[in-house]
């Protein structure tokens, strides 16, 4: 069976809704002699990221492979939110510091923090949050089966354009050498006339 031929180059996404979660996966290949992966994840699956990168090895063989999963909450809700309390506590600590070393007396306000974005993050929900990290690893799964398929279909018309070019050539060189032919023979047939007529003329 003849092997097919993948392109480096190529792009596939997919999106999957779990409850009112939506996890989106975008894969995109870069020429590259050697497998070099970028994994850019949310929170709740980075302690995935080894499992993500043995995914994409299991897949791709080649190229430059830059991943990006991102979750988005189709229902935005307060009671899905809480304190991220070492995150405050990090900030108060660091804006303490601040206050101290500026020398500011003023105490520290509720609008000192709404400066960081990570002071609320979502409720831990342990059977969510697994069923979340499932689908991600199938969603994944089938991106990179896309991205695949994406390879292998501008691969074969590579190879298809490179046939053709291949075969133009084939054809323009058997012309050459048959033209060179002609010209030989031609050539010779003027100097073997020529030589006849000057024995002839015992010029020779």
């Amino acid at each position: 069976m003849e092997k097919a031929i993948y392109s480096m180059t190529g792009f596939a996404a997919r999106k999957s809704l779990v409850g009112t979660t939506e996890i989106s996966a975008e894969v995109r290949s870069l020429n590259s002699r050697y497998l070099e992966m970028y994994v850019k994840l949310p929170p709740l699956f980075r302690e995935q990221e080894d499992a993500v990168k043995e995914l994409i090895r299991q897949k791709v063989d080649r190229g430059k492979i830059n991943c990006t999963i991102t979750l988005h909450a189709k229902e935005d809700s307060l009671d899905t939110l809480q304190v991220n309390e070492s995150a405050v506590k990090n900030y108060t600590q660091l804006l303490n510091d601040v206050r101290r070393v500026a020398s500011i007396e003023k105490p520290l306000e509720l609008s000192d923090f709404l400066q960081f974005k990570d002071l609320f993050v979502a409720k831990e929900d342990d059977e969510m949050g697994e069923l979340l990290r499932n689908n991600m690893q199938l969603l994944l799964a089938d991106t990179l089966d896309g991205l695949n398929e994406t390879r292998c279909r501008v691969g074969a018309n590579l190879k298809k354009d490179l046939l053709g070019r291949l075969d133009a050539i084939a054809t323009l060189n058997a012309e050459i050498t048959d033209l060179g032919k002609d010209t030989a023979r031609t050539e010779f047939n003027k100097l073997h006339k020529r030589l006849l007529s000057m024995i002839e003329e015992q010029k020779i």
